[in-house]
């Protein structure tokens, strides 16, 4: 059984496809079998999809801006973390355990009061890797969506109303996408088997995988 990869929105075209014939098959801006020279945001080789024991499977290859596949249900997250909601880029952070006063040599950090014991954070990644809004907790969840959310972007056609949420399960923190229209999508760490019908984001890149 062999793959194709569709291309849903990106500077390729719309609709065309990459048939995956061969044993590996590497993606970049420049070097591969499948580029996409226009987006500026792939890095040169970026991403290699492979086959072994009949299924197919993806790595990174320490790209810049990384890749992303949607979420289906929920997933554990850590610090440094980030994952896609429309058309924001966030990071989760976790907060260290220990809350002792910082010091500068032999002087006492002063800064405001901590009036919350933050759990963890979830901050904007604005262009240039620069910090955009950044919400904290000190509860069980941060919400995400265009309105009335913890972080709310109504100015985003690709958000939904209540699109996913970062919440605390007994000792493990997880990402979940709340049925939102357009998904969730979250930084490949390592290699991950793909399924027919998963969607992925390399650069500006929109693919779906089909299985043929």
């Amino acid at each position: 059984r062999t793959a194709k990869l569709v291309l849903l929105r990106g500077s390729g075209g719309d609709g065309s496809s990459y048939h995956l014939n061969a044993e590996e098959h590497f993606c970049g801006r420049t070097d591969g079998t499948i580029l996409f020279p226009d987006d500026p945001t792939v890095s040169p080789r970026h991403a290699s999809f492979y086959y072994r024991d009949g299924r197919l499977y993806l790595r990174d290859l320490g790209s810049v801006n990384g890749t992303f596949i949607r979420l289906r249900g929920t997933i554990p997250v850590i610090t440094g973390d980030r994952f896609i909601c429309g058309e924001q880029l966030f990071e989760f952070g976790l907060y260290p355990s220990e809350r002792r006063d910082r010091w500068v040599q032999d002087t006492c950090f002063g800064g405001t009061p901590a009036l919350w014991d933050w759990q963890f954070q979830v901050g904007q990644i604005l262009s240039r890797g620069r910090s955009g809004t950044i919400r904290s907790s000190d509860e069980d969840a941060i919400t995400i969506g265009r309105e009335e959310c913890t972080l709310s972007f109504p100015q985003d056609r690709f958000m939904s109303h209540y699109h996913a949420r970062v919440f605390a399960d007994q000792e493990q923190h997880l990402l979940e996408d709340t049925e939102s229209k357009n998904g969730t999508y979250y930084r490949v760490r390592e290699e991950v088997g793909l399924k027919d019908g998963d969607h992925l984001f390399l650069g500006r890149q929109l693919i779906r995988i089909e299985m043929t």
